[in-house]
């Protein structure tokens, strides 16, 4: 665990300018070869690198799930312990709930694929609105990171200033935005 932790730290990405963004998604996993991975990336990331420097690669995500690492008692209760105490010194694990209404809509008992998953610190993956059959966690991915500024635009048509805010511009400029967004996201597809 140290070695990978290292290595994805360490490793550049095709252009050669950042390491590679990664994430992995853990803490469900109740069987021997589970616990005993999942206990030591949490205790190698909590060591640190080379001169104690917290470890940014991979972002870790701790998934929570009640009968599983929630509570007292519970197979994974000890993993989530640590995933805490390495998190308030690391600032990592971050934690995703499968519990949260949001999230359980889609999970199935004893079906892993249908657990939630992030990747990094924002992308929510499993819902599925093209197809309902296909949302579950495997196969899944970004397609590109597109960000919109939207405070930007707020400022430009007056939203965020004291005088009076071109709302039909706000509005136009954020329809030609999102469908130059879903253009690219096509073509990226």
């Amino acid at each position: 665990m140290e070695a990978f932790i290292h290595t994805m730290n360490t490793m550049h990405a095709r252009a050669g300018g950042q390491v590679s963004f990664s994430s992995v998604n853990f803490g469900t996993d109740y069987s021997p070869e589970g616990r005993m991975v999942t206990k030591n990336f949490l205790l190698a990331a909590d060591k640190g690198l080379g001169k104690n420097e917290t470890p940014i690669f991979p972002i870790s995500i701790f998934k929570v799930k009640e009968g599983i690492n929630f509570n007292k008692g519970e197979p994974n209760y000890d993993l989530f312990q640590l995933a805490c105490k390495v998190s308030a010194k690391r600032l990592l694990p971050n934690f995703a709930f499968i519990d949260a209404p949001f999230n359980l809509q889609f999970y199935v008992k004893g079906d892993y694929k249908t657990e939630i998953a992030y990747m990094g610190c924002r992308t929510r993956v499993i819902a599925n609105v093209a197809d309902k059959n296909r949302q579950f966690i495997t196969q899944r991915g970004n397609l590109s990171f597109t960000s919109i500024n939207l405070p930007r635009l707020g400022i430009k048509y007056g939203i965020l200033k004291n005088n009076k805010p071109d709302l039909k511009g706000f509005y136009n400029e954020l329809s030609e935005t999102l469908d130059l967004v879903r253009d690219q996201l096509l073509e990226r597809f």
